[in-house]
């Protein structure tokens, strides 16, 4: 049995891993210390733990029991990997609350160049207007300062910036 979701459905970290909306080098970089080995391992695992029991120490058991949180969260293949890997300690799971953020954003970004506009997004996103054209406006300026440089995203997509209508 799988337990509730803790984010809504735009929230999601494998859904928008499947959309490429963020590479493996930026989940590397947010997984810290802890799900670091796991990421490199299998970021999929991760994901999925990460969907499920976000913010939560994990006791990782010597073995696969039918009580185990483990068990709720990913398939069995899954924890076996991660038993291998954390056989016995106690693992924390990270939120990933600066992935999600920059997952948000160039969500509304996307959406915003498909004509979306602000009230509507805000609703979406469940934000004030005020903080959609900050969000915008955000993007848009470091989008400049990259192409003045040269960059891109970090994961090598080119994210052109939408105007905000202001």
């Amino acid at each position: 049995m799988q337990p509730p979701q803790a984010q809504s459905t735009h929230d999601n970290l494998m859904t928008a891993y499947r959309e490429g909306l963020f590479s493996d080098e930026e989940l590397l970089a947010a997984a810290g210390g802890d799900l670091r080995t796991l990421v490199e391992e299998s970021p999929e695992t991760a994901i999925r733990l990460a969907d499920a029991l976000s913010g939560v120490r994990l006791y990782v058991p010597a073995r696969l029991t039918e009580d185990s949180r483990l068990r709720e969260a990913v398939t069995e293949a899954e924890a076996e990997t991660v038993i291998s890997l954390y056989r016995t300690d106690m693992l924390h799971i990270p939120r990933f609350t600066s992935l999600r953020t920059t997952i948000r954003r160039r969500r509304i970004v996307a959406l915003h160049q498909e004509g979306w506009s602000p009230s509507r997004l805000a609703l979406h996103f469940q934000v004030t207007e005020r903080q959609i054209y900050s969000i915008l406006r955000r993007c848009r300026q470091e989008a400049a300062h990259e192409h003045s440089r040269g960059e891109s995203r970090p994961d090598g997509a080119k994210q052109p910036m939408p105007s905000t209508g202001r």
